[in-house]
């Protein structure tokens, strides 16, 4: 599925009236003078000619004040995520991969002079022979929590700060969404119970329940990006909603008992989903999706079990998706998107095997 890339315009440079070019004769009288005064200045104080005067970095905006809030509930995720002894292969598995995506969190949320300052930090103690930092391992459901802390304030960053922040904010709260799922189901699974029962992790909060928290600075507004990349994702995002909905239809058709009814609901959940951005389309006058009576499936999808894979695959799409218009889509509209990634990545969490640590984008984009 294409993705769009995020179209930023940056205004002209602006120049006043043009004036003639200064003589030679000018300029030499101008050396001569700075020449002449210097002596009158340094009697002054200490200054240096040609340093430029010092300057007071501005204040941070909204993207920076919620950037460095992240940053300590990755780290503080990280540092909670250690293997405990005997812990069943499959958690410890999971704990490394979870530890390896919060490392990729860390340098999605870092500016290029924080990542230039860690690794200098890191070589310093390597060459002094200092020990690297190290996990520790916690109580499963005190890492869970901090995993759940960190969706949370994604979730509230992702609808005030700038689109090109919001995407990768929202894509590591979509990720915590599903590793804190995933690990309450492995060790449900290692302590005898089953791998897709429904995990004892809180549900994250309802578009309507995703409001902004925070003053906004007036000195650094956030960005949206272009128009066109939301019309894009939201168009994208209706056609994936009413595939899931009908694949989901068709293994409930083919299912029986308490199956049944949980394919029945999935595809309730997705054709509301879709329905909900075809009226914001419409709102916006966006792109408006409509259903298709059937949709082609391969060769042997016609098989129960790859049906059921093929759910699992659709769902890990539809995170990246709405992860993508969150992104995309202005701030009056992000909360639908968040609050769909993070419902679906919940669902995906003890189904879905390996999810992508920052999903819809690599780093670097």
């Amino acid at each position: 599925m294409p993705r769009p890339s995020l179209v930023t315009t940056k205004d002209p440079s602006r120049r006043g009236p043009s004036s003639p070019d200064p003589s030679r004769r000018s300029l030499l009288q101008g050396a001569v003078a700075g020449v002449v005064t210097m002596p009158v200045l340094a009697a002054c104080g200490s200054v240096r000619v040609g340093s430029p005067a010092p300057q007071t970095p501005p204040p941070p905006g909204i993207d920076d004040l919620y950037r460095r809030d992240l940053l300590e509930a990755v780290e503080s995720a990280w540092a909670a995520a250690g293997t405990p002894a005997g812990a069943a292969p499959a958690v410890a598995s999971a704990l490394e991969e979870l530890r390896a995506a919060l490392q990729r969190h860390r340098e999605a949320l870092r500016t290029g002079a924080e990542a230039e300052a860690a690794a200098s930090a890191e070589s310093s103690s390597a060459a002094a022979g200092s020990p690297a930092a190290s996990p520790v391992a916690t109580d499963p459901a005190a890492l869970r929590g901090r995993l759940v802390a960190l969706r949370e304030m994604c979730a509230d960053a992702a609808v005030q700060i700038s689109g090109r922040l919001a995407r990768p904010v929202t894509a590591v709260g979509a990720h915590a969404t599903w590793a804190a799922v995933r690990l309450a189901a492995l060790e449900a699974r290692a302590a005898g119970g089953s791998s897709t029962a429904e995990p004892t992790v809180p549900a994250p909060r309802p578009a309507e329940r995703l409001t902004p928290t925070r003053e906004v600075p007036a000195w650094d507004p956030p960005s949206i990006g272009a128009e066109q990349d939301y019309h894009h994702m939201l168009d994208l995002a209706q056609q994936d909603e009413w595939f899931a909905a009908w694949l989901h239809e068709v293994i409930a058709a083919r299912s029986t008992g308490q199956a049944r009814n949980d394919a029945l609901t999935l595809r309730d959940r997705h054709r509301t989903r879709a329905e909900e951005l075809a009226g914001i389309a419409r709102a916006d006058q966006a792109p408006v999706a409509m259903p298709q009576a059937v949709y082609a499936l391969g060769g042997d999808d016609a098989d129960d079990e790859a049906l059921a894979r093929r759910a699992v695959s659709v769902s890990a799409g539809l995170i990246a998706t709405h992860v993508a218009l969150a992104g995309a889509a202005p701030f009056e509209r992000r909360a639908v998107a968040v609050a769909a990634a993070y419902e679906e990545a919940t669902w995906a969490g003890p189904r879905v095997p390996s999810l992508a640590p920052l999903p819809s984008l690599r780093l670097g984009e």
